[in-house]
């Protein structure tokens, strides 16, 4: 794998993750009101459209839900990513740096082709 880098930004990664979950709990509140607001509304709703109404909010909040739901799993995928890079990242640094101490005089190691 001679010539292949991955150059990861953990900062950008972070803040994709946490704004896709920040999104997630926007969305995830998003739901609740509109569930609430149309719980109240139909509540006093009597006559023609109550029930298209209440199956059109009803769906509106179950896609929403759903798409908050996928939002945090990516959230969670994007963290656990970057951690897992980072992991990698530190572990080369060490190796490096204790490579770089030893007999060497302080050379890196070259790269093998």
């Amino acid at each position: 794998m001679a010539g292949k880098t991955i150059v990861v930004d953990h900062g950008a990664l972070s803040a994709a993750s946490q704004k896709l979950g920040t999104l997630a709990d926007g969305m995830d509140g998003q739901a609740k009101s509109l569930s609430d607001a149309s719980s109240a509304l139909l509540g006093a709703w009597e006559g023609d459209g109550r029930g298209s109404f209440s199956a059109a909010s009803g769906t509106l909040v179950k896609f929403t839900q759903a798409a908050a739901r996928i939002l945090r799993a990516e959230s969670g995928s994007i963290a656990k990513s970057n951690e897992t890079y980072k992991e990698a990242d530190d572990k080369a640094a060490s190796s490096m740096e204790s490579g770089s101490q030893g007999s060497g005089g302080g050379k890196r190691p070259t790269p093998v082709e």
